[in-house]
């Protein structure tokens, strides 16, 4: 193996694989990158084994070859490199890379000791915006369960319906769905996917960096996610997911329309005073049209704030984790939001004033 090839574009291709490697005792090679010339342009591959990554970068190629290398060793020795070329090749397993300062040798793994990545079969496909795909799984993620114990609800779903995807995430504690609009007849016989989290995770990191279409390729326990500059494949999680729509409210008690930015602000200055439960009181008062907001610690305080809202409906007494509240919040896109509420025991559902593309529903704390 031998080529060339710009130094900061290959800095840029190893920070998008490099993530998804693991040091093992039991095998070492999880924690290598797999460096592949052939075809004109050098590829890098890392695998935890439920995730397997690739990147492209382009290179002047002159001889082609395969060598799996240290990622944190390489990915270090890369920031240190001033040159804007680097030439590499190797030698038997090890890895020689050379600027007109420098040439250094890095120790390397058998090949054939690094795991193959599994080829998905076509059994469903789909082109995604990027962008689309980023903005919904920003807004659902942090409301996925972050345990294994129930598999389930450490994935965000992906269900189709002819005219919108939906995607989803609950702990049980609270649920975010959002939806991507688009036309998916040909996706029907698959229906939806449950995405583990960790590649849920990896997905959004990696699109941070390329916001281009997105190729999404499933079949029967696998997934293909690809663009024109890496691919990602990974195991789907087996079972089903909760039947979310159920809890849903139809009708609410009552209705609270207000800025966000109060509400918001609210929420951060009361994250201060809470307690090791983090529960925040909300007084609703449809006909003085107030929001109460209270928390008390014995050890730093209390706080109490009243916020102007247009209000309908019964008067009300619930007690929230405030986190929960403020991380749906942060993701309503508008100046106003809407808040509904069914009862003294139920769930608040948030969304945009005027638009039902995102909702969040939070259930209430028993204090």
């Amino acid at each position: 193996m031998k080529f060339t090839c710009n130094t900061n574009n290959l800095r840029k291709v190893i920070s998008l694989v490099e993530h998804n490697t693991v040091r093992k005792i039991s095998l070492p090679i999880l924690s290598s990158i797999l460096l592949t010339v052939e075809k004109g342009r050098l590829t890098l591959t890392t695998t935890n084994l439920e995730i397997a990554t690739e990147a492209w970068v382009g290179a002047k190629v002159f001889d082609e070859g395969r060598v799996a290398v240290p990622a944190h060793i390489l990915s270090s020795y890369l920031q240190t490199v001033k040159a804007d070329q680097i030439h590499i090749n190797s030698q038997k397993e090890h890895l020689v890379l050379t600027t007109p300062e420098r040439r250094i040798i890095i120790k390397g793994y058998p090949v054939e000791d690094f795991p193959l990545v599994p080829k998905v079969q076509e059994d469903a496909h789909c082109t995604l915006s990027a962008g689309e795909v980023y903005r919904a799984l920003s807004q659902v993620i942090f409301a996925a369960a972050t345990t294994s114990i129930k598999p389930e609800l450490s994935s965000v779903l992906f269900r189709f319906l002819k005219t919108s995807l939906k995607v989803v995430a609950t702990d049980s504690f609270r649920l975010s769905e959002t939806t991507i609009p688009g036309s998916f007849a040909d996706m029907q016989s698959m229906q939806y996917f449950l995405l583990p989290i960790h590649t849920a995770s990896e997905l959004l990191r990696v699109l941070d960096a390329d916001m281009r279409d997105l190729e999404v390729t499933v079949t029967k326990g696998q997934i293909l996610f690809a663009t024109e500059t890496f691919r990602i494949v990974s195991r789907l999680v087996e079972g089903a997911f909760p039947d979310y729509e159920r809890i849903i409210p139809a009708k609410f008690t009552t209705r609270v329309v207000l800025a966000k930015s109060d509400f918001q602000e609210t929420l951060r200055g009361i994250g201060l005073f809470t307690s090791k439960l983090n529960d925040v009181s909300l007084k609703l008062h449809p006909e003085l049209e107030e929001l109460e907001v209270t928390t008390a610690n014995a050890d730093v305080g209390e706080y109490f704030s009243k916020l102007k809202s247009e209000m309908t409906g019964e008067e009300l007494s619930l007690s929230f984790n405030y986190r929960y509240l403020i991380e749906g919040v942060q993701q309503i896109k508008s100046e106003k939001i809407f808040l509904g509420f069914s009862g003294a025991h139920g769930p608040v559902l948030i969304k945009h004033s005027d638009s039902e593309e995102y909702i969040y529903i939070a259930m209430p704390m028993k204090v």
